[in-house]
C-alpha cells in the first residue's frame, strides 16, 4: 500500500546516484543510507492499487466509524450520498446537475437516486479517489440503487456488511443519547427507538436482494459480525481490504508480463466472461490437451477456475488444471495446442427423453444398447446391456442411450471411442418389464413367490430350527410359515 502522507506527515527523501527515493520515517531513512544497495536489490513493488470498498449495514452498526478508520490509516476518501451531493452543490453550483438537485431541495423533496448516483460517479473521478481509493459509507441500500450503480460500472471490489442484532443497536442508541458531549451540545439526532425501528424494517426488506446480487453476480460480498469490538472489526476489515488489493496487484502484474492470470474474486460477471471466451468455449483446455477429454464446465457458473490469457478467458475443470494452465498457458491454446476443440456440430449434447423422440424419429444407434459398457467390457457378449432414454446423448447427428449417469459422463468426455462400435450378430433378448398381475397364477408364483421360497429354504437350512415336542420336519415347516408371515407383514406395512 502507498503510505498516507499529509500536511502533518511528510516523506523523507534522499538522492542516490541519479534517483530520488522517499522513505516513510527517519529510521527507514537511516537504514537506507547505511546500506542502499541492500534495499535496491529487492524486487520492484507491485502496482499501487487503491481501495474500492463498500460498507453497508443496519443503523448504528458502525459503518461510519469503520469508514473513517480507513480514511485515517490509508488516506482513502469516505463517500456518502449526502457528502457527494454537498460536494457538487459547493464545488460545481452552476452545473446542470447542481441546479436540478437544488430544484428538489427547495421544494423539500428527496433527491432521486439517479441524481445521487451521478454525484457519486463525479466524486469517484476525483484525483484523490483514483490514487488513494474510496469507501462507500452505507451505499447502496436499495435494489434501484444497485441497478443504477451497475449501469454506470460503479462496482466495489468488496462489499462488507456489518451484521448487528437489534438488541445491540438499541443499546448503542441509548449510549449515544446519554453521551455527555451530546447532552452538552444539545444535539438533536434522528435516533429515537421509533425511527431506528423503521430503518431496521426498511433494511430487512432490502438486504436480501443486496446480498443475493453481490454474492451471485460479482462474488464480492463479505459479512463481519458487527457485535464485535471496534478493534476486531477493524482488523478483519483491513485484512479483507489488503486481500482485495493483493488479488488485483497479482492480476495486473501477470497480465503486464504476458502471463495467464486468475480472475477469481475480481468482480467479473458471468456475462462478461461469456463475451470473452477463448477458442475452447466452456471446455477445459488442459483436460483436452493432456487427456484428450471433453470436460464441459458450463455447470459451474463461478469464476474460481477461470484464467485470462492474451485478452481471452479460459475455463478449467478444477484448481489442479488451473494451476497447470497458469504455469504454461501457451501449451494449451492455439497455435501450440496439441488438440483443438471440435466444431459445435461434432460436440456431444445431452438430450432428454422428449427431445430424443422428437429429434430422432428414425431410432437409436446400436439398437439402444449402451456403447460404454460394451466398449469397457472389451466388446464381449456379456457386456451388452440395454441403455435408457433418460441417459441419451446426441453425437454427430446420431443418438445413443447409456445405462446410467456414470456411463453418460464417460461418453461425453471421449465420444469418438464409443461412437464407431459394431454389435455382434447375436444379441441378448430385449428386457421389458412384466406386469405380474396380468400373468397366470403359475407364472405369478414363478416370478414372485419363487424367490421368497428360495430364501425361506436357505434360512431353514442355515438355522436348522427344532421346536420343543415337534419333529424336525414340522419344525422346518413351521419356521417357513413364520418366515412367509413376516415377509407379508413387511410388504403390507411398507405399502
Amino acid at each position: 500500500m502507498q503510505p498516507n502522507y499529509d500536511e502533518k506527515k511528510k516523506p523523507f527523501s534522499v538522492i542516490h546516484r541519479s534517483f530520488i527515493y522517499f522513505l516513510s520515517s527517519k529510521i527507514a531513512l537511516k537504514k537506507f543510507m547505511d546500506d542502499p544497495i541492500h534495499y535496491l536489490k529487492q524486487q520492484s513493488p507491485l502496482s499501487v492499487v487503491p481501495f474500492k470498498l463498500c460498507i453497508i449495514g443496519p443503523p448504528k452498526c458502525g459503518k461510519s466509524t469503520l469508514a473513517n478508520r480507513f480514511v485515517k490509516e490509508f488516506g482513502c476518501v469516505r463517500l456518502s450520498v449526502g457528502e457527494a451531493i454537498r460536494a457538487i452543490l459547493i464545488n460545481q453550483p452552476t452545473t446542470e446537475l447542481a441546479q436540478e438537485i437544488q430544484s428538489y431541495l427547495i421544494k423539500g423533496k428527496t433527491v432521486p437516486d439517479e441524481l445521487a448516483i451521478q454525484c457519486i460517479e463525479i466524486s469517484v473521478l476525483d484525483v484523490k479517489c483514483q490514487l488513494k481509493g474510496y469507501i462507500l459509507d452505507g451505499f447502496p441500500m436499495t435494489k434501484q440503487q444497485i441497478k443504477l450503480m451497475t449501469d454506470r460500472s460503479l462496482i466495489p471490489v468488496k462489499v462488507i456488511e456489518l451484521k448487528c442484532d437489534i438488541k445491540e443497536i438499541m443499546q448503542r442508541c441509548i449510549k449515544d443519547r446519554t453521551h455527555p458531549d451530546r447532552l452538552a451540545k444539545n444535539l438533536i439526532l434522528n435516533d429515537s427507538p421509533e425511527i431506528i425501528g423503521y430503518k431496521m424494517r426498511e433494511w430487512k426488506v432490502e438486504i436480501g436482494f443486496i446480498r443475493d446480487w453481490y454474492s451471485n453476480e460479482h462474488k464480492n460480498f463479505i459479512q463481519i459480525d458487527g457485535n464485535l469490538s471496534k478493534w476486531a472489526i477493524w482488523n478483519e476489515a483491513r485484512q479483507i481490504g489488503f486481500q482485495s488489493v493483493n488479488l488485483i496487484q497479482v492480476y495486473l502484474n501477470r497480465v503486464s508480463m504476458q502471463k495467464a492470470a486468475s480472475i477469481a474474486n475480481l468482480c467479473v460477471t458471468y456475462g462478461e466472461m461469456m463475451s470473452r471466451l477463448g477458442d475452447f468455449g466452456q471446455y477445459c483446455p488442459v483436460s483436452l490437451g493432456l487427456n484428450s477429454e471433453l470436460i464441459d464446465c458450463s455447470d459451474n457458473r463461478t469464476m474460481d477456475f477461470v484464467a485470462e490469457y492474451q485478452g481471452y478467458y479460459y475455463k478449467m475443470k478444477s484448481a489442479k488444471e488451473l494451476e497447470i494452465f497458469l504455469i504454461s498457458p501457451e501449451k494449451f491454446v492455439p497455435p501450440n495446442a496439441s488438440r483443438k476443440l471440435p466444431p459445435p456440430t461434432e460436440l456431444p449434447k445431452k438430450r432428454s427423453a422428449a427431445e430424443s423422440k422428437s429429434l430422432f424419429p428414425k431410432g437409436v444407434e446400436l439398437n439402444g444398447y449402451c456403447p460404454v459398457t460394451f466398449f469397457d467390457g472389451k466388446e464381449r457378449y456379456e457386456a451388452i446391456e440395454q441403455g435408457f432414454e433418460d441417459y441419451a446423448v446426441e453425437y454427430k447427428n446420431k443418438l445413443y442411450f447409456m445405462i446410467n449417469s456414470e456411463a453418460l459422463e464417460k461418453f461425453m468426455r471421449k465420444p469418438e471411442i464409443y461412437a464407431n462400435l459394431v454389435l455382434p450378430h447375436k444379441l441378448p433378448p430385449v428386457k421389458s418389464p412384466i406386469n405380474l398381475l396380468n400373468i397366470p397364477m403359475t407364472g405369478y408364483l414363478e416370478q414372485h413367490a419363487a424367490d421368497i421360497m428360495k430364501r425361506a429354504l436357505v434360512e431353514v437350512g442355515t438355522f436348522k430350527p427344532k421346536f420343543p415336542f415337534l419333529s424336525p420336519t414340522r419344525s422346518g415347516l413351521l419356521y417357513v410359515a413364520y418366515f412367509f408371515k413376516g415377509i407379508s407383514y413387511n410388504f403390507f406395512s411398507d405399502n
